[in-house]
Order: C-alpha cells, then structure tokens, then sequence
C-alpha cells in the first residue's frame, strides 16, 4: 500500500510540475545538462554544500551569467611555469578551509585577495600565500587567478545577481545593486534588492523591475548617465537564473539535486555584458530535502487592489471611543517617555504615533472661545487650549484604517459590526454577504479584519 501511494504521489508530482514548469520555459542561456554534469562531479568528490569559488564560477557559467578566464593552482605542486598559464593580469584568491573542512566563504578578512597581479609576479603570490597562512589554522588548498577586468565600481556598475529557494515563496531570482552598496541601501534608503517569486510568473514580475531605478541608470535614462548595458541583456541572465534555481528545486521530481543558494556579487558590467567577479554556490543532493508541492501561481497585478483599493471592508471597528484633554494628552506623553524602559512600549508607541496623533488640526475638536472682556492673554488662550481641546483616541486598529480610509473618495468602505448601525459617519453592514451585495455583488478589494488575538483564537 504505501509503495502504491508512493507511485501516485510521484505521479502527481511530475504532473503539477510539468503544468507548472510550462509557465516558466522560455529561451535563455541556461545550461541544464552542463550544469547536472558539474554538479555530479562534485557530489562525486566532496560531500560538502558549499562550493568552492573556482567550482561555483563554473556552474555559474551554466546558469547564464559571464565568466573570466581562470586558473587553479596547487600550491603544493611545482608552479616553474605558471607564468604562461594564468592571465595577463589576475586577481588572486585563496581556495581556505577551517580545521574542520568547512570552506572560508570571506576572503577579504583572512587576507586571501590579491588584486592586478601581473603573470610574471604569479610565483612570487603563491610562495607569499603559502608563508602567509602556514602560520595558521587555515588550510591553503589552492589558490585561483582570474582574469583582471578594468572598470569603474561606480553606481551601476555592480550588480548584485542572486537566486534562492524560500520556504514560502519556492524559488527566487534578487536582482540589485551590487558591491558594498547592497546593504547600505537596504538600511539608509529602503531601497532592497527586487525579489521574483519564479513560480508565480517570472514574466508578470519583469516590466516592474524595468522600471526601477537600478534599470534606469544602467540603460541610461537617467539625466547623466551613459548605457551601460541593454535590457535585453540583463533579462537574458535574470530568465536563465530562474530557469535553473527552478530546475534545481525541491519542486522538480527529474532533479537529482537541489541548489539551495547561487549568489553573484559583484556581477560587474563590462563591454556591454554582465561578467562574475565574486560568487557562492551551495548544493544539497535531493536525497537529503525531499520532493515538495509546488506553490500556486499568484499575479502580481493583484497586488494593485490592496495598494490602491476602490472598496474596503473593515472588520473589528468599534462604536466606542474615548477622549482626553490635551494637557492630559501631552502630559501623559511626558510621563510615558520617563518611565518607558521596555523595548516593546517603545515599539508600540511609535505604531500608535499614527492613531493617537493623526493631524493636529483635525484633532482639537473644541476651540477656546474669546472671553467678552476682550482678547485673553497668550497664556490664558494656551491654558484654556489645553484644558478643553479633545483628542480623539482611536487605539482601535481598524478605526484608525477607517480614519484614513474616509480621507481617500475614491474608496468606498464598508465597516462590518452586527448590531451599529454606522461608525465614525460610515454606514455599517451587519455580514460578509450583505457587504458584497452592497458592492455591487463582487468582493471588496481589500478586507481588513483587525480583532484581539483572544477573540481570534475563538473565531
């Protein structure tokens, strides 16, 4: 029974994986049976996941992506002649392991880079790597030279070129700016690397990083760049990625291994093309992961309707809210910054920052009036001020999405409560069917249910 069930689960497999599969063949430059051949070799040879860069560079090479031409040299060996084996002029890097056969991944801190090294000087680096770290815990392996390419890493110049498998999303390609600029926009201007999701459409995803700004400045339509390179260029590698992370996944019954990560940072832009000059490849044979369903296709244009919604249902709205004063509002500001201490009061005063304090101008509800005697002083009108203006206090979630919502006329809400008849001046309906039936028979755009996590667990 179970070797029946086995049969048919496969089955299944392969059929959802030929469906799905379909959605995502198109022509690029991947190299499947190059790739599984490098791959073989080794699994054959090794048992680690993570590849060397010399052995990366080579399967990224299948994957549509530029190489240089290299050299892997033995230190152990005689190298009398390596002068007339490696390139012109290299970089140089050490292949390093840790005393537990583990692969140092960052070169850069151990000192395993040497950069624009001449063939005729090539000797000489190998003898100085070999002394340098024979005085260490880390084992030399060997050591590869690349070809040296001349360019500026301005802006633009550097790519950052990743594909992944997520738990969640199934097979990823990242595209960003590259270098040491990947972090430092990620932090200091919200801009991260542009995720594709390659089982939900590679295709929907592409139009959408075409014009971001990444695309823009290398094509050269920003004001003062020059092109760097032709869209249909970089759409060749981004396909080609996505092809290979999708046929080396989990979710492929045909494939013998799974690439868990393939990241090339930086893919610099040289002549017109996209060349890797640092890389990181990790494998996991699909004995160790297991077979899984693939995700459901989910276009991205929908994500049109919950960003710019012509109808909204809120669920979790209530009729009660209460006031304070003003001076009770700020003073208990005041107090609360002295005694906070928990970082998740911190938190949580900087999500309420919004609710509580939303437009001042809004907010005071009641006006000192002027006294019959004549204008009152400034500090008589500021007393009054804060003795008799109301801020609203919209702790709720939800009222406070209706708050901003009724700002917004081009979305109609729709506050779904069984007994109040309306919340904040908006009309209530009492369920879920009477809701669409007021928009028109179809579902709202967005539906936003905001309850207690209590009230949640019993729902």
């Amino acid at each position: 029974i179970f070797f029946r069930a086995e049969n048919m689960l496969r089955l299944a497999s392969r059929r959802l994986w030929q469906v799905s599969s379909a959605r995502i063949r198109w022509a690029s430059s991947f190299q499947c049976e190059a790739a599984t051949k490098l791959l073989d070799e080794y699994a054959s040879k090794s048992d680690t996941k993570v590849l060397t860069e010399f052995d990366a560079l080579r399967v990224v090479g299948t994957f549509g992506v530029g190489v240089l031409q290299r050299t892997l040299v033995d230190p152990n060996e005689p190298n009398e002649d390596l002068q007339s084996k490696v390139p012109k002029v290299s970089a140089v890097k050490g292949i390093l392991r840790y005393a537990d056969g583990s692969l140092v991944t960052h070169k850069t801190e151990h000192k395993a880079i040497e950069l624009a090294v001449p063939a005729e000087n090539a000797k000489k680096v190998v003898d100085t790597f070999v002394e340098r770290f024979s005085k260490t815990d880390l084992k030399l392996e060997g050591l590869m030279f690349r070809e040296w390419v001349e360019y500026a890493p301005s802006m633009g110049n550097e790519i950052l070129l990743s594909a992944y498998q997520d738990p969640v999303f199934g097979p990823c390609v990242v595209v960003g700016f590259g270098g040491v600029l990947v972090d430092n926009f990620k932090d200091e201007f919200n801009m991260p690397p542009f995720v594709i999701p390659v089982a939900y459409g590679v295709d929907s995803f592409l139009p959408y990083l075409k014009e971001s700004t990444l695309v823009r400045l290398i094509e050269g339509k920003l004001r003062g760049r020059e092109k760097l390179i032709d869209w249909e260029v970089l759409e060749d590698v981004i396909r080609s990625l996505a092809e290979g992370i999708m046929h080396f996944s989990p979710y492929n019954p045909e494939g013998e291994y799974v690439v868990d990560e393939i990241e090339v940072n930086p893919a610099a832009i040289e002549n017109g093309r996209l060349v890797a000059l640092d890389s990181v490849v990790s494998v996991t044979p699909k004995s160790k992961t297991g077979l899984m369903s693939i995700p459901s296709e989910k276009p991205i244009s929908k994500i049109a309707q919950m960003c710019q919604p012509k109808s909204m249902g809120l669920i979790g709205c209530t009729e009660k809210i209460q006031g304070k004063t003003m001076a009770q509002e700020v003073f208990g500001k005041v107090f609360k910054r002295m005694v906070r201490t928990s970082a998740a009061e911190m938190l949580l005063a900087r999500m309420m920052k919004a609710t509580v304090f939303s437009k001042t101008k809004k907010a005071i509800t009641n006006k000192p009036k002027k006294a019959a005697g004549g204008k009152p002083s400034f500090m008589k009108r500021v007393t009054q001020w804060l003795q008799t203006a109301v801020v609203p206090q919209n702790f709720n979630p939800c009222n406070s999405i209706l708050d901003r919502a009724k700002e917004n006329p081009g979305v109609t809400v729709y506050p779904v409560h069984r007994k109040a008849s309306e919340i904040q001046g908006i009309k209530c309906v009492p369920t879920l069917e009477e809701m669409k039936k007021k928009n028109g028979g179809e579902p709202v755009d967005v539906l936003v249910v905001a309850i207690p996590a209590t009230d949640a667990v019993k729902a």
